[in-house]
């Protein structure tokens, strides 16, 4: 006779193997006809789970982060949250998604994209849970100060338009950071695809800020090409501190939030929620800003 299996529960019942689960585990919300449905089958079968596995369920804590779109920063938010793991009885799984997860924590890395479903730790955007944000103004004003001691009156913010949480954090920080430094000589350029954006420019500023590495090394590459100089003639700014800006000449002034250390914060959190203590709403992270070749 064929051994019954979660999978065979789940088809029984017309619902998926994570919901089925989550009525094993008794975790996450199910709604009741669902959950009926699932131990009618059960009951119909005489199913029964795996003791091993229900005995490693309940001695292994599960997290789970949800990383909707694959890109350096938030890998290295991972590497860090991971190794803080590492002496610890916790299993972490890694995808894109946070809907059906049936994991004990879940957390999300993003500052573009906002998942649904259970989310109980967000790094790089609000979120209705303990959200880690940045303070991207903290390192506008940082870089605006150091310009203008060195004579830069002209600024320029290069984005690629107003369409996620990042970019208009950016946008109000950059707006922002003119007004504190008294700066009226500046302009924003929203970018509507990635054809050739120095005709955007009516003039070059002293200081051109972009919302990310890639935008600002292909700036670079392009105004080498005709010939200007920098940081001689423009400086520019970058965003991330992905592993191209050390690579490009000159190498890119950048600011970097997403880094091991955040991860490393976020499994402390973890541990506390884990714990049943009280953790803060929002976390807020400064950031680091990498001065190089671009800028100096």
């Amino acid at each position: 006779m064929k051994k019954i299996t979660i999978k065979d529960i789940a088809e029984i019942a017309g619902v998926s193997v994570s919901t089925v689960s989550r009525v094993l585990n008794e975790k996450g919300n199910v709604d009741d006809s669902l959950r009926e449905r699932v131990l009618n089958a059960i009951r119909e079968t005489g199913f029964q789970p795996s003791k091993f596995a229900r005995q490693f369920r309940k001695r292994i804590t599960q997290v789970h982060v949800a990383i909707p779109i694959w890109e350096e920063p938030y890998l290295r938010v991972l590497d860090g949250l991971i190794e803080a793991f590492e002496d610890k009885e916790i299993f972490v799984s890694v995808g894109k998604s946070t809907e059906d997860s049936v994991a004990d924590i879940v957390v999300l890395i993003s500052d573009k994209d906002n998942c649904e479903g259970k989310i109980n730790i967000t790094v790089g955007s609000d979120f209705d849970n303990c959200s880690v944000v940045f303070d991207y103004f903290h390192a506008y004003k940082e870089l605006t100060d150091f310009f203008l001691k060195n004579g830069k009156r002209s600024y320029t913010l290069l984005s690629t338009g107003l369409k996620d949480y990042k970019t208009c954090k950016l946008y109000a920080a950059f707006l922002k950071a003119m007004f504190h430094g008294g700066i009226e000589d500046y302009d924003v350029i929203l970018l509507e695809n990635e054809g050739d954006f120095l005709n955007k420019f009516s003039r070059l500023s002293d200081v051109v800020f972009c919302v990310d590495d890639v935008i600002a090394v292909r700036l670079i590459e392009a105004l080498k090409i005709e010939g200007v100089r920098i940081p001689e003639e423009v400086s520019i700014v970058g965003h991330g501190n992905l592993t191209i800006s050390q690579l490009v000449i000159p190498s890119l002034t950048t600011v970097e939030y997403f880094n091991r250390s955040i991860g490393k914060m976020c499994a402390s959190v973890l541990l506390k929620i884990l714990n049943g203590e009280k953790v803060p709403k929002r976390i807020v992270y400064k950031g680091q800003v990498i001065k190089r070749e671009s800028s100096i």
